[in-house]
């Protein structure tokens, strides 16, 4: 079953691209992103968003409602 699957061209070559793009990108991810970590704090994402730290974004609503 296996076989009659890959007898195709098309699937063997369309198989081989989706394999080599995944190789890629982890080869990618492994170089680049791999050892970077983020820290991410309550003051900062509030300040990134503009929010104050008196408006919550769990208000228990949306403002377009009101």
């Amino acid at each position: 079953m296996l076989r009659r699957m890959f007898h195709s061209k098309l699937t063997r070559e369309l198989t081989f691209v989706v394999m080599l793009k995944v190789l890629l990108l982890t080869l990618i991810w492994w170089a680049f992103i791999r050892g970077h970590q983020v820290s991410v704090d309550e003051a900062g994402m509030a300040a990134a968003l503009r929010l104050d730290e008196t408006q919550s974004v769990n208000s228990g609503g949306n403002h377009h409602d009101q």
